[in-house]
């Protein structure tokens, strides 16, 4: 019988010890004097942040830091980041928004990370978060796929007009449109795709120390691809050798992909712990983690079949637009 085939037993080695209570995710992780931090995140799709107040927050008991974009950016680390090898209609590069792990000009998604918070518990944290005052100017935002590329629909950035960030075709169009002009039968049909989100077992979740006398980041982290996360985040967002992070990734509670690239938590948590002087832990709610994780499907699709006397199909076409979200994950738009 072929390997794994159909009703044959596959044994899993990890199973025992996962089962029975003995895995290590990364909330397992507690490390001396550590630390929590909790997100004020964005209650709107779009808005210009006008003003924040932190002081009334910095006061609070236990509170260690509270930390904005301003912070971030006053910090000079790079952007989140992903490889670009697709393309735009004119054949141009593919436009990658700009994505810091902190914002603070413009929110442009529900549940946005614009500040946080640092303090000894978790609900001291979270007392801090709502004493944080912040005003926000609200901006039309845009819910349909089917009409995003429309060029009556307004674009969420200015260096990419209609929407659209990649372009992409396959196949024969011209003999395709040709068998559908010429079809004894065609079948066409719209479709939506709805968004759906990732509802792991263990949500996202980090703890962040960083050694002041190696000049070292240590992150234990629920993650997928850890060498290539290593690459980004050394590489592109700290700008530093790889050999000054290391990376633990211990048992991952489901992940689907989603999982597969950093997030703003992460970085913003490896500051916040250089900047107190404390290993830092985050782990994400379930109810923040359905704003702040990254979404799949959401797309909109015209598809067409031809058919000859027979019901032989002669040709197919699928025109589809997807929803990339306000900023491409590093493996989204593959």
């Amino acid at each position: 019988m072929t390997r794994y085939g159909i009703s044959q037993p596959v044994t899993q080695v990890e199973a025992p010890r996962l089962v029975t209570g003995r895995g290590r995710y990364t909330d397992d992780v507690n490390l001396p004097r550590q630390a929590v931090a909790i997100f004020l995140r964005s209650p709107h799709a779009h808005a210009d942040i006008v003003r924040i107040d932190k002081s009334a927050a910095e006061t609070l008991p236990g509170v260690l830091a509270v930390l904005t974009g301003e912070d971030y950016a006053a910090d000079g680390l790079g952007e989140i980041i992903g490889g670009s090898p697709l393309r735009r209609r004119d054949g141009s590069q593919m436009y990658r928004p700009p994505r810091p792990a902190m914002i603070r000009d413009r929110v442009r998604h529900v549940g946005q990370s614009i500040a946080l918070v640092v303090a000894e518990t978790a609900n001291q944290a979270k007392d801090a978060v709502e004493a944080i005052e912040i005003d926000f100017a609200s901006l039309p935002a845009h819910l349909s796929t089917a009409e995003a590329n429309d060029p009556a629909t307004p674009s969420l950035y200015d260096a990419c007009p209609n929407n659209e960030p990649v372009f992409a075709e396959h196949g024969d169009a011209a003999a395709v449109d040709a068998a559908l002009d010429n079809a004894a039968h065609v079948v066409q049909e719209n479709f939506v795709v709805n968004r759906v989100a990732a509802n792991t077992m263990e949500p996202r979740a980090v703890v962040a120390d960083y050694d002041a006398g190696r000049d070292h980041y240590t992150v234990y982290a629920c993650l997928q691809r850890p060498y290539i996360w290593r690459t980004i985040m050394t590489k592109h967002i700290f700008g530093i050798p790889e050999n000054c992070m290391t990376i633990i990734a211990g048992d991952v509670g489901g992940s689907f992909g989603m999982k597969s690239a950093p997030y703003p938590e992460y970085i913003a948590a490896l500051v916040a712990s250089r900047l107190t002087g404390r290993p830092v832990k985050w782990c994400d709610e379930r109810s923040d983690s359905f704003l702040s994780d990254q979404h799949g499907r959401d797309s909109w699709a015209d598809a067409s079949l031809a058919f000859d006397e027979k019901g032989r199909i002669l040709a197919g076409r699928i025109i589809s637009q997807s929803n990339l979200g306000a900023y491409l994950s590093p493996v989204g738009p593959g």
